[in-house]
């Protein structure tokens, strides 16, 4: 959904504190309100014994879909502000839900099952404080009132969620366009990192390997351009393509087990609507199309077998700040 490039003369120069970081009076709650959207649809399965593919009668795969809806709610708090981002904020997490649904059909038949797990987080109706430290950029997160809460699960949440990570270190006019690092599609996409949205009865340790492997094979290109300057609010192209891949070992209680490769892409294309006035971002809508390749292997007594599926689908993201 590219958005035609307005032309125009006399075009502010805009400055990097006014865009490049958060402005807001100190004081100042924002509400964010994050929803995502995945589908994926099973579009071709094969197999193969030792590398070589075997034949498979037409019409012989299931009709397979999966779903992921999310809903992320957070009012943050600036507390204090400086150098173009919160030096201390207080966030107040609202609403924190997962719905991931897995729904088969077999061939030549009608009769659909389906598998739903809602996920639910500790860190719902709770605060967190989050204090910048200059020397190791990063923030340092405690909680504000929990007194018997588990510390761990702090180190994996992110304090900045105001899409810094999107614009550029440089001032920025009308036609502007910079890279992006490609560690901003996991910011993007985790608004404040991982708040273990879980189900309780969903294997965890698997959740958090499979995140981890994922997160730290990602590869790709993003960019952003500025399209427009109009009304006080900058609209802001962002472009990209990025991917990752990585290999799961399901072994279990020593024993030897198969293993579980992933290969995903993700098309990216999006509007990130930057309010200069109010000195914060108030819109962002991306996705695209997305890839998965998913490869269940492990040694049997005629050979190495390899069940290899390709899924395709969509990712829609939002996210609303008010």
């Amino acid at each position: 959904m590219r958005l035609a490039l307005v032309t125009g003369l006399f075009l502010p120069l805009l400055s990097a504190p006014d865009f490049t970081g958060v402005t807001v009076e100190e004081g100042t709650k924002v509400t964010k309100s994050f929803e995502s959207s995945l589908r994926l649809e099973l579009v071709d399965m094969s197999f193969t014994i030792d590398g070589e593919e075997q034949p498979l009668p037409a019409g012989s795969a299931p009709t397979m879909i999966l779903r992921d809806e999310e809903e992320v709610v957070f009012v943050d708090e600036y507390v204090k502000v400086g150098d173009g981002r919160a030096l201390e904020l207080v966030r107040t997490y609202e609403t924190l839900g997962d719905i991931s649904t897995q729904s088969i059909t077999p061939p030549d038949s009608d009769e659909e099952t389906e598998e739903t797990e809602i996920g639910e987080s500790v860190f719902e109706g709770q605060s967190v404080r989050f204090v910048w430290d200059e020397d190791d950029e990063t923030y340092v997160a405690t909680y504000v009132d929990e007194e018997d809460a588990d510390e761990d699960l702090l180190d994996d949440l992110e304090g900045e969620a105001d899409f810094l990570c999107l614009l550029s270190d440089e001032p920025m006019e009308q036609g502007s366009r910079w890279d992006i690092d490609v560690s901003a599609f996991q910011r993007i996409s985790s608004p404040s990192g991982d708040l273990h949205i879980d189900d309780p009865a969903a294997n965890e340790e698997g959740d958090d390997a499979f995140s981890e492997a994922f997160d730290e094979n990602l590869t790709g290109e993003m960019s952003g351009t500025v399209e427009s300057i109009e009304d006080g609010k900058a609209t802001i192209l962002i472009e990209g393509e990025v991917s990752t891949e990585f290999e799961l070992d399901l072994s279990e209680d020593g024993l030897e087990g198969p293993t579980q490769g992933f290969e995903l892409t993700f098309e990216i294309e999006g509007t990130l609507i930057w309010d200069l006035e109010a000195g914060h971002a108030v819109e962002f809508q991306w996705g695209g199309d997305v890839e998965m390749t998913v490869t269940l292997s492990g040694e049997l007594e005629i050979g190495e077998l390899a069940q290899i599926q390709l899924f395709e689908g969509t990712l829609e993201c939002s996210a609303t700040f008010e």
